[in-house]
């Protein structure tokens, strides 16, 4: 009843401000004797200069000036208004401090400021001004993020410099597309960077929202002669050039498969010998890697566990770091087991290993260091993107870090106080319980 009242009064009092005060005057003398009556007898006032805070219905007078008119015409008392509202730092409205924006230069702006003036940058995910990002149709970047990018000489497109191709006839940079456009020698079944073809969802005896799909790096070979074994690529895979390889270097895609489809018909195992028998490699370089994407909707809504998720990949970095053959001997000590490269980093520095590291801890620290080339890519819209691995041909290895990430993903569903009590022996016995036989096995060699 007393927010009805409150909003009553209001309207009434902006009635009379705005000179509206013939036809409110039946209207005032019943809310008189409703609300105001006991007030004015106590503190000798008058009608017209009351009226109440619509935050926490206290009587405002206005002759004493402790009162301000918000954005949506909201009449609020003094205190409400420094305790509950920020200034918009970009229009000075006042706006409640739930709906408080912080862009990355730490200024608090409101929601509309935010839609009309402010851009969201793609590879740190900070807030800026829009005048102050580089922007295409597809993606934007802040000033500072965009020194790692550059436009197409040709379209016109944002391209991360890593991805770019020069053109040594003009020194200019291209994106793949228009690379391979000016470029005579082609393969119909090499498609150009970033294409994204209609997805086939292959699954087996199962209705299921996860499914995985991998990025295999291969390198160091010729792409004629895989072009004479591409009959042999199962259809599950497509392949893509890659700015990251060298020119004859091919990334490896496959379609989203359900983790009892890849165990069934194993597809892994004739793309892995049909990339070998056309001479490329992939562990003995230094430009190659294993991908693994994982559905992003069967982590559900809920942000909590996707960041359990990512804990398991901080809270256990000696073994992981073991596990992807990135690095073979470390001490704790080597600054590069920080980042294993520069293309999948952690979130937590070196300094956290002597901390006690907790799922709260984490949420923090992806939150801080967003980005695409993380371990666990959480930019993507669909997918998250498991990043670690070091590239291979070998199946069963590829099979055995689906089983780790599968691992992780079912686990993500403990608490986090059960999971920072998590020992990796725990880990492993939950796997010989599940039968994740290529990863114990793999464990094993790897003496983990």
């Amino acid at each position: 009843m007393m927010k009805k009242v409150t909003r009553k009064i209001n309207e009434i009092v902006l009635s009379i401000k705005h000179g509206y005060i013939s036809e409110r005057l039946s209207e005032i003398t019943e809310l008189i004797d409703y609300v105001f009556q006991e007030y004015l007898e106590e503190n000798n006032a008058d009608l017209f200069d009351l009226c109440i805070c619509s935050d926490c219905y206290e009587i405002i007078d206005t002759t004493i000036g402790n009162f301000d008119t918000i954005f949506d015409e909201k009449i609020i008392c003094s205190d409400c208004r420094d305790n509950n509202y920020f200034s918009c730092s970009h229009c000075g409205n006042y706006t409640h401090n739930d709906d408080s924006i912080e862009t990355g230069d730490h200024d608090s702006i409101c929601q509309e400021c935010r839609n009309e003036h402010y851009s969201r940058c793609d590879n740190c995910g900070e807030i800026y001004l829009t005048s102050e990002t580089t922007c295409d149709e597809d993606s934007c970047y802040c000033d500072e993020c965009y020194n790692n990018y550059c436009r197409c000489a040709s379209c016109g497109n944002i391209i991360h410099i890593d991805n770019a191709r020069c053109n040594e006839d003009d020194d200019n940079y291209y994106c793949e597309t228009c690379y391979r456009d000016n470029d005579t020698k082609g393969y119909d079944w090499l498609h150009s960077y970033g294409y994204h073809p209609t997805l086939i969802f292959y699954e087996y005896e199962e209705t299921t929202e996860l499914y995985f799909g991998t990025e295999t790096e291969i390198d160091q070979g010729n792409r004629d002669n895989f072009n004479s074994n591409i009959s042999s690529l199962p259809s599950r895979f497509y392949c893509c050039e890659d700015g990251s390889l060298s020119s004859d270097g091919i990334e490896i895609i496959s379609h989203p498969m359900s983790y009892n489809y890849i165990m069934k018909f194993r597809p892994h195992k004739k793309m892995c010998e049909m990339a070998t028998k056309s001479g490329y490699k992939s562990h003995n370089t230094q430009t190659c890697g294993t991908h693994i994407h994982m559905s992003r909707a069967a982590f559900g809504s809920d942000n909590d566990r996707l960041m359990n998720f990512v804990f398991l990949f901080e809270k256990f970095w000696r073994e992981i770091v073991v596990f992807s053959r990135r690095k073979h001997n470390f001490s704790v000590f080597d600054t590069e087991i920080n980042a294993i490269d520069r293309y999948s980093s952690r979130y937590c520095d070196l300094e956290d290993d002597k901390e006690i590291k907790t799922v709260e801890k984490i949420k923090d620290k992806s939150r801080n260091n967003y980005g695409r080339y993380r371990v666990v890519n959480l930019t993507n819209n669909a997918t998250i993107e498991i990043r670690v691995f070091r590239g291979t041909l070998k199946e069963n290895t590829i099979i055995a870090s689906i089983q780790l990430c599968k691992l992780f993903y079912e686990i993500s569903t403990f608490s986090p106080d059960t999971l920072e009590l998590t020992s990796w022996i725990d880990i492993t016995a939950y796997a010989e319980e599940k039968g994740y036989t290529e990863f114990i096995e793999y464990c094993k060699i790897r003496s983990l």
